[in-house]
């Protein structure tokens, strides 16, 4: 599940630095992951407070990366 975590963080992470919410509830879930249960899932609340703004430390700008990089093990 620790891959489904951390894409909710990202997801949780763009919206409020990039689109500027000030609180979001991320929910997302994997259908049919194991045969007794019909999804496995987690929920995760933030707020802007809880969440610094990434900066590049060369010149001041917002680092950017693909929602999904780094989430598959190598």
């Amino acid at each position: 599940m620790r891959l489904l975590e951390a894409l909710a963080e990202a997801v949780a992470q763009l919206l409020i630095n990039d689109f500027g919410a000030h609180w979001v509830r991320v929910a997302l879930a994997k259908p049919a992951k194991f045969d007794d249960v019909a999804a496995v899932g987690v929920q995760i609340e933030r707020q802007r407070s809880d969440m610094p703004k990434a900066v590049d430390a060369q010149n001041g700008l917002a680092n950017y990366a693909s929602l999904g990089e780094g989430l598959i093990p190598s």
